[in-house]
């Protein structure tokens, strides 16, 4: 077995303990009273008790698993648990939110850049982007991926299946290694990828979901 697959199974043996050992009551409460109480105010519910939506649970699995498998596209409509199982996973395996790309994201801020100021005295700094933040947190979210910007979409599944960030601005070039798993969401009622922009996700429409859960985004 060589590394690469002794780390996968490695992957899916944490995966299975942590999605199907149910914690006690009391364990769940002290486990939902520790997440209010981080930084972010915001609930999330427990992965392991999100009811139904299988195949949302499969993908961002797998995608842990095997992080060569590329991004993963969760589609459905509102209501349908896509955000609330993207965080609490997030939560469960790396202990924080996600980080997440905003609709409104420009080139700059998604990939980094020197600061300006710095860079007019000759003594160029780097900035990081939320590209190099995903890499330390190894999980980037973008909700409603169908509503942002095509060109940042492509830099980003550029990104995510190279392994590599290349950023050249005002004459300078810089080169970096990163890693990360892309997770992105959609409603199809709000509009559809490009199908060139559906084709660079590895897991899309066989994760579509339905309403049967009881958590909404």
């Amino acid at each position: 077995m060589n590394k690469y697959n002794a780390d996968c199974l490695t992957h899916l043996l944490k995966a299975l303990k942590l999605r199907y050992e149910f914690p006690s009551f009391e364990a769940l409460v002290s486990g939902s009273q520790s997440i209010m109480n981080k930084k972010s105010a915001i609930q999330i519910l427990p992965y392991t008790l999100i009811v139904g939506q299988e195949k949302i649970k499969l993908a961002l699995e797998l995608a842990y698993i095997a992080p060569r498998i590329g991004g993963v596209l969760l589609s459905g409509q509102r209501g349908t648990a896509k955000s609330t199982a993207v965080r609490a996973f997030s939560m469960m395996i790396y202990d924080r939110l996600p980080v997440t790309l905003p609709i409104n994201a420009t080139e700059d801020r998604v990939v980094g850049g020197w600061e300006i100021n710095q860079l007019m005295k000759g003594e160029p700094k780097w900035q990081e982007g939320l590209i190099q933040e995903a890499a330390k947190d190894k999980l980037l979210y973008i909700d409603e991926v169908n509503l942002l910007d095509d060109h940042i979409v492509n830099i980003i599944l550029d990104v995510s299946s190279t392994g590599v960030l290349v950023v050249q601005r005002d004459g300078q070039r810089r080169e970096e290694a990163v890693s990360f798993n892309l997770v992105g969401t959609m409603n199809p009622e709000e509009g559809g990828l490009r199908p060139q922009l559906l084709d660079r996700f590895w897991l899309d429409g066989w994760c579509n979901c339905s309403n049967s859960s009881r958590r909404s985004n």
